[in-house]
């Protein structure tokens, strides 16, 4: 297990790897530099600003909190993680945190973008106008991500929306 703390204003070559049960790492990642971030099986970035990364690994189960994010870029994206964008329950189509740029995607990836239940009724029994509202709410949620390789490699990221029932 590792916690790290701290943004990293990286000009050369940075490699982090949380592969360790309850790893985690709450920062930003800025610079001219190549950064590399690996995240294991239960591992999570608290992203805590405009972050740009050469390369991204993902493990499912793990996370990205992009609750305090500003926009973030990642070049190359591989393997599957949960990267979190909550809303205040007053205005669940308004996401908190940046948003999320993947330049390309290695064939088989998985995304899944995940914002909490606050202000919307998920219960079978909702009324017509709150699943208009939860619509809309996943709606705002599939916009945070802009995949820029689609037009030459669609199939390479497949990615999700959904509400979750609590915490990251």
């Amino acid at each position: 297990e590792s916690k790290l703390t701290g943004d990293i204003d990286n000009t050369g070559t940075f490699t982090l790897s949380l592969t360790g049960a309850g790893s985690a790492y709450h920062g930003a990642v800025t610079g001219t530099g190549d950064a590399e971030l690996t995240l294991g099986a239960s591992a999570l970035w608290e992203n805590k600003g405009a972050s740009e990364l050469a390369k991204f690994t993902g493990t499912s189960g793990s996370s990205v909190d992009m609750t305090n994010s500003g926009d973030t870029t990642i070049n190359e994206y591989s393997g599957r993680s949960t990267f979190y964008f909550p809303h205040a329950a007053g205005t669940p189509t308004t996401m908190q945190g940046g948003d999320l740029t993947i330049t390309r995607a290695e064939a088989g990836s998985h995304i899944t973008l995940r914002t909490n239940q606050a202000g919307l009724n998920v219960s079978p029994n909702a009324t017509a106008a709150e699943r208009n509202l939860i619509n809309q709410t996943l709606d705002a949620l599939a916009n945070k991500l802009y995949y820029e390789d689609y037009a030459a490699n669609p199939s390479h990221l497949k990615a999700y929306v959904e509400i979750g029932e609590g915490l990251i």
